[in-house]
């Protein structure tokens, strides 16, 4: 009789769950049984396995084997437990001695002749493992992972038994440094728009939602990749974060350190943009973390497509429910998003008649719901730009290097940035004026404002006093944060501002 127990990972989602492959060999007639809620795939192993220890000449038992693969209740899928069965299956032969077990996590495919193949999963693993982790030498994830994120590879089954036997010593896996250029945004790019533009670094400094409204072409989708261009690189983690959300998605991942700037079809279907599927993978929102979430023409959605965003935008996370499982995916990202005023786009354009009827129009606006609305801080009107006065803006653009500066100022000051705040935090009491809280308190009883978009008024106005350098929030910050909430209604009232 012989028993071993080899530690591996399960992937679900995201998530990495800690897996015991037990083995157990018994007398009896010799049976193969593999146990634990093992899919196809994973079924399919004790084949693979035979076949690449026959291949090396390595026992094989030839007795009852049963292997156990715990936690009982989680599914497994994939042909990562090939490796952690056949080290088991010679650990319970006593082909090795005196090895802690425990300290070793085992990951890996197995071909027919022993070579070790690429499995999914590997940067989550990676981000978490707290053992010593060995993985198959060709995974392509290798390219995005820094030294500090370390593995021992091996090219096949008879490289790791001679790595356990102390004969060699298996490498760490290769690493690759990116470069991190960061260019300068070009608010040249986009002819006028000063106050869409006074926006764009509101938002880059606080990241706070955003919403432009303005006819065909005025430059909206322009000031939104604009605005992906302020913000920051990410750091190592969020960096391999967004590489392991483009890897469950099956997507090429991008070999920059510059924040994702997603920007689905507005006939993206609900799985597309919150996740989902058979397996289930991330949508949109998982893809677009720590980076932009651009919705174009988000009044041609459907209503109960972004209804499911509300949630997500508050929680900067989304839980998918199945039958069986729960995958949580993070879902931190910035919300932007761009409309026509009316059907036909040019109600608040001068140049162009709008042919559109009082109902029709109000239809048009109240696709996007009040709770969905009152999750967005900015709303910004764009109107046709006068080339002959293309005036220049009152305050120059921020800096990238300036826009990171403030951010890593709230990050000190109190962990996050200003958006994710409300107006009961103690932060905001400390540093705001008396008289920026009678106005506040005005403002709120006169325009019968929520408490979430009181929040938006006066985080805005926060982000305000931070770009002018002011220790606390006046009653200036809080009437130049009304400009830009007090706009999310009634669309007819406000003339063209250039």
């Amino acid at each position: 009789m012989g028993y071993s127990q080899i530690h591996s990972y399960a992937v679900s989602g995201i998530e990495v769950i800690p897996v015991s492959v037990e083995t157990h060999l018994s007398s009896g007639l010799p049976k193969f049984t593999l146990v634990g809620l093992p899919e196809a795939v994973v079924k399919e192993s004790k084949e693979r396995v035979r076949s690449a220890l026959m291949h090396h000449q390595l026992p094989f038992p030839k007795q009852r084997i049963t292997i156990n693969l715990a936690p009982a209740d989680l599914p497994k899928q994939g042909g990562a437990f090939d490796l952690p069965i056949a080290i088991g299956l010679l650990a319970a032969q006593g082909l090795f001695s005196d090895i802690d077990w425990s300290e070793y996590v085992f990951c890996g495919e197995l071909g027919l002749a022993g070579q070790l193949r690429p499995i999914q999963g590997v940067l989550p693993m990676l981000m978490q493992a707290c053992k010593q982790l060995i993985l198959p030498a060709s995974q392509p994830e290798y390219q995005v992972i820094q030294s500090k994120h370390t593995a021992l590879v091996a090219e096949d089954l008879l490289a790791i038994i001679s790595h356990l036997k102390g004969e060699t010593t298996l490498p760490q896996h290769p690493t690759q440094t990116l470069t991190s250029n960061e260019n300068e945004p070009d608010f040249n790019s986009v002819v006028g728009q000063t106050l869409g533009k006074q926006a764009v670094t509101l938002a880059a400094v606080g990241g706070h939602a955003l919403r432009f409204i303005g006819p065909p072409g005025c430059g909206k989708s322009l000031l939104a990749q604009l605005l992906s261009e302020c913000l920051p690189h990410l750091n190592e983690h969020d960096y391999l974060m967004r590489a392991s959300l483009y890897q469950a998605a099956h997507l090429p991942h991008p070999d920059n350190y510059r924040p994702s700037f997603r920007s689905p079809h507005h006939s993206v279907s609900r799985a597309g943009l919150i996740g989902g599927g058979n397996p289930i993978r991330p949508g949109e929102i998982s893809l677009a973390h720590q980076g932009i979430l651009f919705l174009d023409e988000i009044a041609e959605m459907p209503r109960k497509l972004l209804e499911c965003l509300r949630e997500p935008i508050e929680q900067q996370q989304v839980h998918l429910a199945r039958a069986s499982h729960i995958v949580t995916f993070p879902s931190a990202f910035q919300l932007i998003c761009a409309m026509n005023p009316c059907p036909c786009g040019y109600l608040t354009d001068p140049n162009h008649p709008c042919d559109c009827s009082s109902q029709a129009i109000e239809q048009y606006q109240s696709r996007l719901s009040g709770p969905f609305l009152d999750r967005i801080a900015l709303h910004v009107h764009l109107h046709p730009p006068h080339l002959s006065n293309d005036q220049p803006l009152s305050n120059a653009p921020l800096t990238l290097s300036a826009i990171q500066t403030l951010r890593t100022q709230q990050f000190e000051r109190q962990g996050c940035l200003n958006n994710q705040l409300n107006t009961a935090h103690p932060i905001l009491k400390q540093n705001t004026s008396s008289e920026a809280y009678t106005l506040l308190s005005n403002i709120y009883q006169t325009q019968h404002l929520s408490m979430r978009a009181l929040g938006h008024l006066h985080t805005t106005a926060f982000t305000f006093a931070d770009i002018s350098d002011s220790p606390h929030i006046n009653a200036q910050h809080i009437e130049q944060a009304w400009m830009f909430q007090s706009k999310a209604m009634h669309l007819k009232t406000y003339a063209p501002s250039i």
